[in-house]
Parts: structure tokens; sequence; C-alpha cells
């Protein structure tokens, strides 16, 4: 009896690891979208609020690069991140900003159903933002499969 029910709950759990990774494989094939109510900015550049496609550059390897791209087409922007890890598994995507006053600044990208996300390294105006004493808070802007 004890051997039965060891190989069911084994079976199981070998079943919810795989549907795991192919969610995760398939998040990161896959496109997102973003409404992003405000502007913000990546490295040096600013990029204007509006509806964007996020896709990952080299979903197949351990490149973490991702596209920003805007839907009107006239922004693009692409971003070495850095791999992070959360807590639990979050069932949305979302995109997390760090806001000082009016300035925001893309911080984090966590995908569906997914543990593991992207950290983006601080720019240097974020940099002095936060030497100037200013702490940030953070925006979270929900990120949505592409259709």
């Amino acid at each position: 009896m004890r051997k039965q029910t060891l190989r069911t709950v084994t079976t199981l759990s070998l079943f919810v690891l795989l549907a795991c990774v192919g969610a995760q494989a398939q998040t990161r094939n896959n496109p997102l979208k973003a409404n992003i109510p405000f502007d913000f900015q990546i490295g040096r550049q600013t990029l204007p609020a509006g509806a964007y496609t996020i896709s990952f550059v080299f979903p197949d390897s351990n490149l973490r690069t991702i596209m920003l791209k805007s839907n009107d087409g006239h922004t693009t922007k692409i971003v070495q991140m850095l791999a992070v890890e959360a807590p639990q598994v979050s069932e949305t995507g979302r995109l997390v900003f760090n806001r000082y006053g009016a300035d925001y600044f893309l911080a984090q990208v966590w995908t569906p159903a997914d543990r593991s996300g992207l950290e983006i390294k601080r720019s240097r105006a974020e940099r002095e933002m936060q030497l100037g004493g200013n702490k940030p808070q953070q925006v979270d802007v929900k990120l949505l499969a592409a259709k």
C-alpha cells in the first residue's frame, strides 16, 4: 500500500513539474503586452507612455535579453537584464517600475506562472536619484499574453 501511494505521489509530482516547465517555456516564446500609462526610462532613453509588446530576444538560451516595442512602431528598446528569483510563483506577469516623484524607471519583468524574473541594472540617473535621498515607490503594470 505504501509503495503504491509513493509511486502515485511521485508520478503526480512529475506531471506538475513538467506542466510548470512547459508553461515557463511557452511564456518565454510568446510575446506579452503591457499598457504603460506613463513615460518611463530605461538606461539613458525615455520611452513614451502607451501599449508595448515585450518579447524575449533569445527565448531558448540563458541570455536575458528582452525587446520592448511600442504598438505604434515608433519605439523599440532592447535591454540586457539579470535573473532574479521570487519567493513564490505569480499567476500574472507584471512590469515593476521604480518611481521617484514624476520619474519612472523600469526595474523588473515577471512573466506569468514563473518564479524567476528579470531585473535591469539601475541607470546612472536612477542611482543619482537614490544618492539624493529619494526612496523609490514600486509601481506594477500587469502583463497580458499577446493575441
